[in-house]
């Protein structure tokens, strides 16, 4: 049976960093927005897949549900983007249009000097993600999006001071925080700067002993996320 969520405790008991990112909206959010839907599916007295739904894209959590309920279920509420493991993409039988890499933090110390910036200047951050190359949506919604998730403190901001360098969450529980970006301006790449700001940012989530995970796209940017004490731990898919 798959139904809507009554609050965010029906949440928990999944673990994954999927269930993070369907969590924290729902923290930030609450469930009765008509823009953010949250279900759950249960087989017998168990919970076995969390679905999300905000605005047309779509994120799962599932490890061993009923997979053909959950797929019909999709083709049901329709979406245009999804957002989950490879291994449940498998489960579905979808064939993803872009394969990425689940990274978490097992480093033993950050040493970043950049700070957290309480009010920040979303047009600086959208103007250096673009010009970055980002695939991010129009500066509205981000900008609504982000600002929402961070006056909950679903999300923090570091910058440098003039913004040519960021590192920020996008999604945050008490226990949990994902970074969805680090960027840098071109003219101070190689040079530290974000391993710095990366490093502020992991500072403070770590002295809240918070699990720490980022999204990458395959071959990139390997290398600087081991570096910085990200180790590879699963694997997304888009479709």
């Amino acid at each position: 049976m798959i139904r809507l969520i009554n609050s965010v405790d029906e949440t928990y008991g999944f673990d994954d960093v999927f269930a993070v990112k369907i969590r924290s909206s729902v923290l930030a959010y609450g469930v009765d927005k008509p823009f953010l839907l949250t279900w759950v599916q249960t087989v017998g007295d168990k919970s076995v897949a969390l679905i999300q739904k905000q605005d047309n894209a779509i994120t799962v959590s599932c490890s061993d549900g009923d997979f053909d309920e959950l797929n019909e279920f999709l083709g049901v509420i329709g979406y245009e983007s999804a957002f989950m493991s490879d291994k449940t993409a498998q489960r579905l039988n979808i064939t993803p249009t872009l394969i990425g890499v689940v990274m978490e933090y097992k480093g033993n110390g950050a040493y970043g000097n950049c700070k957290r910036v309480d009010t920040p200047d979303y047009k600086a951050i959208y103007s250096l993600l673009c010009s970055c190359g980002f695939d991010i949506p129009d500066f509205e919604a981000f900008y609504l999006d982000l600002s929402h998730r961070v006056r909950h403190n679903t999300a923090r901001v570091f910058a440098a001071d003039d913004y040519s360098a960021v590192a920020f969450t996008a999604w945050e529980t008490k226990t949990d925080a994902v970074i969805s970006a680090v960027a840098v301006a071109e003219n101070l790449r190689l040079k530290g700067v974000g391993s710095g700001v990366l490093q502020s940012l992991i500072g403070e989530l770590k002295a809240e002993d918070k699990r720490i995970f980022l999204y990458r796209q395959m071959q990139e940017n390997e290398a600087f996320y081991i570096k910085n004490g990200m180790i590879n731990c699963g694997e997304f898919a888009v479709l």
